[in-house]
């Protein structure tokens, strides 16, 4: 087993740029050249992991759109979002979709289309699914969730500092 440790500097850094990061003032937009400074799938992983989803999806969007986004980060980001309900909308886009609901949507499909393509990077991190799994309960669903979402990933293990 592989043991990946964040520092604190890039903890307090994550922490500091990108947690809540609108709650002080709700017109603050994320910096992208910030985001753009994080160098390892596991900064990607601690964020998604921390994020807080009243800030919106652009940050989120940018993690599954990097070169350092994991299986494992995606899996996060697609349990978390609460998929079953939006499986009553198509995943190309639906005119009666909310605008939030489609933000949220396009990046379910962003995520799906990565597993489709196994467009991740090569550094596999470990997820377990499983405390994020939410039963899937749509009644006749427009998209159904990829089997390889479900799967518990095995790779290294991420850990903040002693």
């Amino acid at each position: 087993m592989s043991i990946y440790t964040l520092s604190q500097d890039q903890i307090d850094f994550i922490e500091q740029n990108f947690f809540e990061f609108s709650f002080d003032n709700e017109d603050e937009l994320p910096d992208k050249t910030l985001f753009d400074q994080l160098r390892h799938p596991a900064e990607l992983f601690y964020l998604a992991h921390i994020y807080n989803w009243d800030d919106g999806t652009d940050i989120l969007q940018w993690v599954v759109d990097s070169p350092l986004c994991s299986k494992a980060t995606a899996s996060l980001i697609f349990w978390r979002s609460q998929p079953d309900y939006y499986r009553r909308y198509t995943l190309a886009g639906d005119s009666s979709v909310a605008l939030n609901d489609g933000e949220v949507l396009s990046l379910l499909h962003s995520i799906i289309q990565k597993y489709e393509n196994n467009d991740f990077c090569s550094i596999g991190l470990a997820f377990d699914p499983e405390p994020e799994l939410e039963s899937l309960t749509t009644i006749d669903p427009k998209w159904e969730v990829p089997e390889a979402l479900f799967k518990k990933l095995e790779g290294i293990e991420i850990h903040g500092p002693s």
